[in-house]
């Protein structure tokens, strides 16, 4: 879907307790093996070097099983108060 106006965004990272998916109610022994092998994978969409918020999506992995892929407008102004809170 990219073409000379389209440009896709994806950043990888570790899962933390803190950071985005925070509000989650994982049980203890999740937590534990997130700490070690979870994922994060976050894409974005832009065009016109501005971000298409209904493109947005992150995804939550544990030995490569998605657990979460929320996405869309809520998904981005939540990635937006988890940065700028830190």
């Amino acid at each position: 879907m990219t073409n000379e106006h389209t440009k896709q965004l994806k950043i990888t990272g570790i899962w933390k307790n803190n950071g985005l998916f925070a509000q989650q109610q994982f049980e203890e022994e999740i937590k534990k093996s997130l700490q070690h092998e979870g994922e994060v994978e976050i894409n974005l969409l832009l065009e016109n070097g501005q971000i298409v918020e209904q493109h947005a999506y992150v995804t939550l992995m544990l030995q490569k099983n998605t657990l979460l892929n929320p996405s869309g407008t809520d998904v981005l102004y939540h990635l937006y108060d988890v940065y700028t809170a830190q």
